[in-house]
C-alpha cells in the first residue's frame, strides 16, 4: 500500500496580530502562523504607522515568500495626495469628474482656493478610522483655528450632491480592491461584490459609526442587490467605477516605482475603495482605505467577508486558497 506524504503546510507570519476573519481564512486554507520572523511564506504586516519603514527593514522568508502590502501605496489611501496625483496626470476638470476636490488646510495655497467657495463641505481628521471625526461644514476656514488644527490631521472635500437615496437614506458603496506587484509588473483588481452603506436616519448626512451601518429594514445590503432593487443592469456604472480605480492607481504609479520591494519579492495589498453614487448611478471616488474592516458587521455579510479576503490571497499568490475568480481585473502597468 502506497501512501502519498502531507504536503507540508504553508506558514503565514503577522508580528502584530490579525483579525478573527483573516485567521479562518488563512487556517481554513492550510496555512500555520509562524512564530519565527526569519521563515514564513507569507508576511502579512499591520497597516497602522510606520508600514513604510517596516517594508524597508523587512528581512526573513522562504524562498518565493509574498508580503501582504505593496510598498508605495501610501500614496493610493493618502485622500489629498491621491487628489492631487489625479490633478498632476489627468488635469484638473477630468480629475474632478472622477473625485470631489480634496484641500488641506495647513498649506497655504488650499486655503486659499477654499477662500469664497460656497458649501457644504466635509471635514474629516485623516488620522481617525472607521468613519470617526467626520464633520458636515459651510465654512470650513471659521472652523480651522490653530488650536482646532492642533494634533489633527484636517483633510477638506467638497460634498457631493444629489447622492442616491434608498428609502430615503444617502447611500454609500464600499468596494474591495486588490494591488499585486510582481518584479516591475503591477495588477490592480477589483472585487465583483459591494456593500451598501447608509446613512443612520432618513434626515441623516453620513455614517458617523460602526453601529449605525446597518442597513434600513427590507433595503439592499448588496451591490448586486441595489441594482436589482433599482431594475438597473449596473454594467455603465461599473465601467465607470473601473475606470476612476484605474485613472487612481496609474496616478500613482510613479509613487509605487519609487519604493522596490524588499528583495524583489512578489507582494500584495487588499484596499477598500469607498464611492457614491449619483441618482444618475454615476460613480464617486470618495477615498481609498488602506485598512479595510475585515470583520463582519453582521452574519449574514460573514461568507462575502471570507470571499473577499480568500480571493485576496489567491491574486496575490498565497497557495491553496482557491483561484480568485470573484476579482475582475481593472488595469495593469510596467513600473
Amino acid at each position: 500500500m502506497w501512501f502519498r506524504r502531507k504536503p507540508k503546510p504553508w506558514s503565514w507570519f503577522a508580528p502584530d496580530g490579525l483579525t478573527a476573519t483573516w485567521e479562518a481564512v488563512l487556517t481554513d486554507a492550510g496555512g500555520e502562523r509562524s512564530m519565527d520572523p526569519m521563515t514564513w511564506d507569507v508576511w502579512l504586516p499591520s497597516r497602522g504607522k510606520g508600514l513604510e519603514g517596516r517594508l524597508d527593514a523587512l528581512v526573513g522568508g522562504a524562498p518565493g515568500a509574498v508580503i501582504g502590502a505593496v510598498p508605495g501605496a501610501g500614496a493610493l489611501a493618502d485622500k489629498r495626495l491621491l487628489w492631487v496625483r489625479l490633478v498632476q496626470a489627468l488635469g484638473r476638470e477630468r480629475a474632478a469628474e472622477l473625485a470631489p476636490e480634496v484641500w488641506l488646510p495647513d498649506v497655504a495655497r488650499d486655503r486659499e482656493r477654499l477662500e469664497g467657495l460656497a458649501g457644504p463641505f466635509m471635514l474629516k481628521d485623516a488620522r481617525l478610522q472607521r468613519r470617526r471625526g467626520v464633520s458636515l461644514v459651510e465654512h470650513p476656514l471659521e472652523e480651522l483655528t490653530e488650536e482646532a488644527m492642533k494634533g489633527r490631521r484636517l483633510v477638506v472635500q467638497r460634498l457631493v450632491d444629489d447622492v442616491l437615496r434608498v428609502d430615503g437614506h444617502r447611500s454609500s458603496v464600499r468596494l474591495w480592491l486588490v494591488l499585486q506587484r510582481d518584479g516591475g509588473r503591477l495588477t490592480a483588481w477589483r472585487h465583483r461584490e459591494g456593500l451598501v452603506v447608509y446613512s443612520p436616519d432618513a434626515d441623516g448626512w453620513i455614517t458617523r459609526a460602526t453601529e449605525d451601518w446597518l442597513a434600513p429594514p427590507g433595503a439592499p445590503t448588496r451591490l448586486s442587490g441595489l441594482f436589482e432593487r433599482l431594475g438597473a443592469s449596473g454594467d455603465g456604472c461599473m465601467r465607470a467605477v473601473d475606470g476612476a480605480l484605474r485613472a487612481a492607481v496609474a496616478a500613482v504609479r510613479g509613487d509605487l516605482a519609487e519604493a522596490p520591494t524588499p528583495g524583489g519579492r512578489c507582494c500584495f495589498e487588499l484596499f477598500g475603495a469607498d464611492f457614491v453614487f449619483g441618482a444618475d448611478l454615476r460613480p464617486w471616488l470618495l477615498e481609498i482605505n488602506r485598512k479595510p474592516r475585515t470583520p463582519p458587521r453582521e452574519p449574514a455579510e460573514e461568507a462575502l467577508r471570507a470571499e473577499i479576503l480568500r480571493d485576496a490571497l489567491a491574486r496575490g499568490g498565497v497557495p491553496g486558497v482557491g483561484k480568485g475568480r470573484s476579482y475582475v481585473q481593472v488595469g495593469s502597468w510596467g513600473l
